[in-house]
C-alpha cells in the first residue's frame, strides 16, 4: 500500500527459500552481499485517484492480487507475463 496513489510490484530475491539458501551456502560470508542479485521494480500500477489502503494476493492464483484505495476502488492486477515466465523458468 502507499500514500502516493501507486502500487509497486518488486522482484525480490528469496533469501529464505531453499534455492537462496543453497546459493548462500556456496559463497563465503564476506561475499554474500556482492553475489546476491539485486531487487528490481517489475511494474508500477498507477490507476488510483486516492491513497492505496491495502493489497492482498489471491489464495487461488499466485499471479493475481487485489488492491483497494481509500475511496473504495478495488482493482485486480496480474503479475506481468514476462515476469511470470522468468520466475517459472528459473525454478526448473
Amino acid at each position: 500500500s502507499s500514500t502516493d496513489t501507486t502500487v509497486k510490484l518488486w522482484d525480490l530475491w528469496p533469501v529464505s527459500s531453499a534455492a537462496g539458501a543453497a546459493v548462500l551456502d556456496e559463497v563465503a560470508p564476506e561475499q554474500t552481499m556482492i553475489m546476491r542479485p539485486s531487487e528490481a521494480l517489475v511494474k508500477t500500477f498507477n490507476e488510483y485517484e486516492d491513497s492505496v489502503y491495502s493489497t492482498s494476493w489471491s489464495a487461488c492464483t499466485p499471479w493475481v492480487f487485489a488492491t483497494v484505495s481509500y475511496n473504495g476502488r478495488v482493482l485486480i492486477h496480474q503479475v506481468p507475463r514476462e515476469t511470470k515466465h522468468k520466475i517459472l523458468l528459473s525454478e526448473s
